[in-house]
């Protein structure tokens, strides 16, 4: 046995296969368990569990927006690239149920088992460019349920016709969870256009969550006029490959062509603009720059409820959205005129620490055999900080320009945004 190698695993999210992988998977699964004591008692009495809660991160170098797309319950093979109609608002995002495939080997196309993560909130986003590294991007994401199953992982989805029933297209494992006889292991509800969401629990009775058999789920209730998706999880004994160059069970490619989405993007492929304070902004490229951050983040609120030992609910109030740029400028001159950039102060003012206005910022991303635009980043209100200037003997000056955003947005393009 050779252990378990990385071209053994493939990650899925929803229908898709995520591409130019390089890190994906739940971390450890966290409990908070609370002893119990109790008077005259020498031993403790048991320990009481919270609910779980895990964490799933993606990092990659996809430089095309399928999963973005994913993320926003979009279909990437639809989504336009038409300028005015690209937008991507992490703002309406919906939750994903990620697949952890484990091939038999790595020359093989067969699943024998994995992990299902379902209903995994989307916490933050990371894009990061730098001289001499590829463009990456990274997604984390929060939830309570880490599922290891020992057939393999299916994602499904119905078109909600009411309380059903609704049959699967393999026969379903069982998971025994605390007596409970579960099969189908994640229900969520979610409309394909405005992105509202419910998920569904479990529950024997049909009382107030869906009941399930090894091949067919009910809901509880008639919900189609809110929602009319129906998206499920399940493991199965039953195994459908996963071609190296074919589709998954969904349709999904599983490896994309470096025609559609290249292996990676190095630096010379990569540009950052800045624009000025008007109405119409006028875009200038940012020369001398080694590299460039955009973080958008949020602090998820977990809603709890009587008798469920899951959370009901993530959801959040504010995005935080923050970065930076890394340059060396080629001279004073030079090093002054990306202040005034970036400030929206004339080079010829003085500039001090409560000078600077919000300006617009944009990232660029290119096809390195096409040249086509492949995704742009957007921060509409990138707020610079006035960076340290601390020389050093025989190294050339290079500063980082720390930026947040005033109003916590940023936005990604399937192609430009202008």
């Amino acid at each position: 046995m050779s252990g378990i190698h990385g071209a053994s695993i493939l990650t899925q999210a929803g229908k898709s296969v995520l591409d130019r992988v390089q890190s994906a998977g739940p971390s450890d699964l966290s409990i908070n368990r609370t002893k119990i004591y109790e008077l005259g008692n020498e031993n403790s009495i048991g320990s009481v569990a919270d609910i779980p809660e895990t964490s799933y991160n993606v990092e990659s170098y996809d430089v095309s927006t399928e999963f973005e797309c994913r993320i926003i319950n979009r279909d990437p093979a639809t989504f336009p690239s038409t300028v005015g109609s690209n937008e991507i608002d992490f703002r309406n995002a919906v939750p994903q149920d990620f697949l952890n495939l484990f091939k038999a080997k790595k020359t093989s196309s067969v699943i024998t088992s994995g992990v299902i993560s379902p209903y995994q909130t989307l916490s933050g986003v990371t894009y990061r460019f730098g001289v001499g590294d590829y463009a990456t991007q990274t997604f984390a994401f929060n939830g309570d349920t880490e599922l290891l199953v020992p057939g393999q992982p299916y994602s499904e989805e119905f078109t909600n016709i009411g309380v059903g029933p609704y049959t699967i297209a393999r026969t379903a494992d069982l998971y025994n969870d605390t007596g409970d006889s579960v099969y189908i292991l994640s229900v969520m509800l979610c409309h394909s256009t405005d992105n509202t969401y419910e998920r569904v629990f479990y529950d024997a009775s049909g009382d107030s969550g869906y009941t399930n058999t090894t091949t067919t789920f009910t809901l509880p209730e008639d919900k189609s006029a809110t929602y009319d998706t129906v998206k499920v999880t399940y493991s199965s004994q039953t195994k459908v490959a996963y071609p190296q160059t074919g589709s998954n069970p969904n349709g999904s490619l599983v490896h994309q062509t470096t025609s559609v989405v290249p292996a990676a993007v190095r630096s010379e492929h990569l540009d950052v603009y800045i624009g000025t304070v008007a109405a119409t902004p006028v875009w200038t490229r940012m020369n001398s720059v080694q590299s460039v951050e955009a973080s958008w983040s949020v602090t998820l609120e977990n809603g709890e409820e009587l008798g469920n030992k899951r959370y009901t609910y993530s959801e959040y109030d504010v995005p935080d959205v923050s970065g930076n740029i890394g340059i060396k400028a080629i001279s004073n001159v030079d090093l002054m005129n990306k202040l005034s950039q970036i400030t929206g102060v004339s080079a010829s003012q003085v500039i001090g620490p409560n000078s600077s206005v919000p300006v617009p910022l944009e990232m660029h991303v290119r096809h390195p055999d096409t040249g086509v635009r492949m995704k742009t980043i957007y921060v509409p209100d990138a707020r610079f900080d006035l960076p340290g200037i601390n020389g050093q003997v025989q190294t050339r000056l290079e500063n980082t320009l720390n930026f947040t955003s005033d109003s916590g947005q940023m936005f990604v393009y399937n192609g430009s945004r202008r």
